[in-house]
């Protein structure tokens, strides 16, 4: 049932995106996408490296990395106190103490997890539209635009994994007279802390790649520059920040990747080594902290004198009606049709990139290129091992590519060839997710124990990896996918912001035409669209293991 169900979305998927390959139709045509093109990548070759630029680029990269610092940290602490509100195993005090009670506490956890749904439902795209009429085009209106999506998007996690930690484990606490708080410090905290870090450092790596862009709406960083440069066919320079917003985000995702295994390793340290490392930790923390806010400290320093000059009046009335949604027929009619495209890129998306994920976990893979000898029959002479070494660590820096460029950035290079439209969005979408997919689908399979693929007997590698290691990863890579589909449903939606069409593109000309009411239906829309995937999604992970 659930394979037909996915069959049926992909085919309507194809059905109802509004695909228009005209320009192609001709050969005129295909030359002028192909010479479009070509003359972009032709940057490549001859990037504009001189001293100004590169000054420039490294200024605009540190002010991405500060946005990408500043707002991950507002959002945490934003979501911490959120979390602890929409978890289950917080607001739980173990007491029993009627149904009165019990009933108060549903009602808070479900408010401030529709709360979170609501900040997460939010593109971060979509609050810098919101928030640039009040702080401005600055560097300010995307750390604030960044902390509310990231903040939602923590604090459901948070909330989850609190919720995981075995209930015995904090019933102890509560036996020995700890009281709620002490509970979730001492007992629910400590347990849930690792998966926690590692989420929010996968998070950032996520927010470095979205302030690499966000600019293109806000200002501010690599985003602005780069669309002004391509604006006005300035390839060299255009290529050249390009390039420093991909160095910044592979650089991220390493470094994050060598902090992991630091919280790995840390299992096996002494309780003293453990403590200088925590020290350490915190005082680079505390560094790229204060470094970030010198370094927009102009946009915060203003912010006073920015704030005084609004009319308050005009923006409670004007934005207030964004907390009342236009219901008419009109508008939940365009709501509902522009749905359909984010809906339909996320599905076709996903499962593209799934396909090449599977693909790239194979090359990729350290156990089945490089150390298959350890469970299937076979002998690697050095120059074969040579070549599978390579073949490594091509597809790791392919997919490092992949990942590394955000999806309105890919949307901006493939629209030299398909022009702005849903041919661009699909292709930036997959191959974003390709990249990040292709990532966990990999580490999956290598953390596969070699005894339990010896076990299979398989007379070869490829059968070890078929027959072998993806059934013992499916269940995990379904995982992957689903938290994959969910995120290119909100990628569609800031894809449409940018001009690609849709929900984003529905809102957009809502907010720029002062339609409040209608801008009011298509935010709730896109906050709606977030619960009903999250549901489907938990629903599919609880539903029978096909």
């Amino acid at each position: 049932m659930l394979r037909i169900s996915f069959a049926l979305a992909v085919v309507l998927s194809i059905a109802v995106l509004p695909w228009d390959l005209r320009h192609l139709g001709t050969e005129e045509g295909w030359r002028s996408a192909w010479g479009r093109t070509g003359s972009f990548l032709s940057g490549f070759a001859s990037p504009d490296l001189s001293s100004r630029t590169l000054t420039l680029a490294a200024e605009l990269t540190a002010e991405t990395l500060a946005i990408a610092v500043l707002g991950v940290s507002l959002a945490l602490l934003l979501a911490y106190p959120l979390a602890v509100l929409a978890s289950d195993a917080v607001l739980d005090d173990g007491a029993g103490r009627g149904r009165s009670r019990s009933r108060i506490r549903t009602v808070v956890r479900e408010v401030f997890r529709f709360l979170l749904d609501a900040m997460r439902g939010v593109p971060d795209f979509a609050w810098a539209l919101v928030l640039l009429t009040i702080f401005g085009p600055t560097a300010l209106t995307a750390v604030l635009a960044i902390a509310v999506n990231a903040a939602g998007i923590l604090g459901k996690i948070f909330s989850e994994l609190w919720d995981g930690v075995p209930r015995a484990h904090r019933d102890v606490l509560r036996s020995a007279g700890a009281s709620r708080w002490q509970v979730l410090i001492y007992g629910t905290q400590p347990l849930a802390g690792r998966a926690m870090l590692s989420f929010l450092l996968m998070r950032f790596e996520c927010t470095v790649r979205n302030a690499s862009v966000i600019g293109a709406v806000c200002g501010g960083g690599l985003g602005a520059a780069v669309l002004q440069e391509i604006g006005y066919d300035n390839k060299a320079r255009g290529v050249t920040f390009l390039g420093a917003a991909l160095l910044l985000t592979v650089a991220v995702d390493f470094a994050s990747n060598a902090l992991r295994r630091l919280v790995r390793q840390e299992r096996n340290t002494t309780i003293q080594a453990a403590r200088l490392r925590r020290r350490i930790a915190g005082f680079g923390v505390a560094s790229a902290i204060g470094a970030s806010l010198f370094l927009i400290r102009r946009p915060i320093l203003e912010l006073g004198t920015e704030l005084r000059r609004l009319d308050l009046r005009y923006l409670r009335e004007h934005y207030g009606q964004l907390l009342v949604p236009d219901l008419s027929g009109q508008a939940l009619g365009d709501a509902l049709q522009g749905v359909t495209v984010p809906l339909a890129l996320g599905v076709l998306s996903t499962l593209i990139a799934c396909g090449l994920a599977v693909v790239f976990a194979w090359l990729g893979s350290a156990t089945f290129q490089l150390r298959a000898h350890e469970f299937a029959p076979e002998r690697t002479p050095g120059i074969l091992r040579l070549g599978r070494t390579a073949v490594v660590v091509v597809s790791r820096v392919v997919s490092a590519i992949l990942r590394g460029l955000p999806e309105v950035a890919w949307v901006w290079i493939l629209a030299l060839f398909f022009l702005t439209g849903v041919e661009a969005a699909l292709g930036a979408l997959l191959l974003h997710s390709a990249g990040v997919l292709a990532r966990v689908f990999t580490e999956s399979v290598d953390n596969v124990p070699y005894r339990r693929l010896e076990h299979i007997g398989a007379p070869s590698r490829a059968s070890a990896f078929v027959h072998g290691a993806v059934p013992l990863v499916r269940l995990e890579w379904r995982t992957y996918a689903m938290f994959q589909f969910e995120s290119n449903v909100r990628a569609g939606v800031v894809l449409g912001i940018v001009g690609v069409g849709g929900l984003g593109f529905l809102f957009r000309s809502a907010l720029a035409h002062g339609s409040m009411g209608r801008a009011s239906t298509f935010l709730l829309t896109m906050v709606l669209l977030t619960v009903v995937i999250d549901r489907i999604s938990r629903r599919i992970q609880r539903g029978p293991r096909c």
